[in-house]
């Protein structure tokens, strides 16, 4: 019952960041329950009528634009039902020019209600201060030691992406892996390029990349991010390192990875990746630089 509720608000939540964006009034009219509240860090406000919405709306796409926002990511980090209609849940807001910050991200909550099978805001509390709502973000709450802010980072969620399909390494689960996958999914290597579409074929690789660790001695596998930028609200691009340890030391090169990571609803799965690997039937017999293969993905 969470993940659906979290599923719901994240639906909300690319709907409304789509319609700002744009600004669509249709679209923004349809996922509100007038009237509406906003609680901010120093105010609230009440928007009760459509040109209310109007004015609003305008004035926050207007404001992001102005500042050069390109990028508005609201990611869902909790969400419940209190009623069979009425759903609570919070989000981190990114608000970003060219993948860079223009202000810190800020973590917010929502109240939706469900009427006519539409699930509507009824009302928001929003981690920032402004004389005038929507604009302009005159403060944001301290957010440097909150954990679900910092959650909500590209690096995090990456490195939470790589902790978890590791873990299904760790315990030769093809099928575990494979629900962090987005199929059909791209494989490169220097060498050569491949598509898997299901298990099946990842499974192959995946028992190949059991046996190194068995017959290595490995005792610990693990995947470090070493960076990672949204491409776009659905979209990661992360950089990271694979290392094979026996006793804390090395006892098979490391292998870097280029990684797309795509969102459906939210959840982050694998679309593409790229390794610092000659072909797939070697696989890990890197090459003398040890860098990825760089390609258009």
């Amino acid at each position: 019952m969470a993940g659906d509720a979290l599923d719901i608000l994240q639906t909300w939540l690319d709907r409304m960041a789509d319609a700002i964006m744009s600004n669509d009034l249709d679209t923004t009219l349809a996922h509100f329950d007038l009237p509406v509240t906003r609680v901010l860090l120093d105010s609230w406000h009440v928007t009760q009528t459509r040109a209310e919405v109007a004015r609003e709306l305008n004035n926050l796409n207007e404001g992001l634009l102005s500042q050069g926002v390109n990028q508005l990511i609201r990611l869902g980090r909790d969400a419940e039902f209190l009623e069979e209609d009425f759903l609570e849940g919070s989000y981190i807001t990114h608000m970003l020019r060219n993948a860079v910050p223009v202000i810190p991200s800020f973590k917010s909550r929502v109240m939706l209600r469900r009427s006519d099978g539409v699930w509507r805001l009824v009302e928001a509390q929003n981690g920032y201060a402004g004389h005038r709502w929507p604009m302009p973000f005159t403060e944001t709450e301290e957010t440097e030691n909150d954990a679900d802010v910092a959650a909500a980072q590209p690096m995090a969620i990456f490195q939470s992406f790589l902790n978890k399909i590791t873990e299904a390494n760790r315990r030769g689960d093809v099928e575990g892996f494979c629900k962090h996958m987005c199929f059909p999914l791209g494989l490169h290597a220097q060498e050569e390029n491949q598509v898997a579409n299901g298990p099946d074929d990842l499974r192959p690789l995946l028992e190949r990349l059991e046996r190194l660790i068995s017959q290595a001695g490995v005792d610990r596998f693990e995947r470090r991010a070493n960076r990672a930028e949204f491409l776009s609200r659905d979209l990661i691009c992360g950089h990271q390192s694979s290392h094979f340890l026996r006793n804390g030391r090395p006892v098979a090169p490391s292998v870097t990875s280029r990684i797309i990571l795509r969102r459906t609803a939210s959840r982050w799965r694998m679309q593409s990746i790229t390794n610092s690997i000659l072909n797939f039937a070697t696989l890990y017999r890197v090459p003398a630089d040890d860098t990825v293969a760089r390609e258009d993905i």
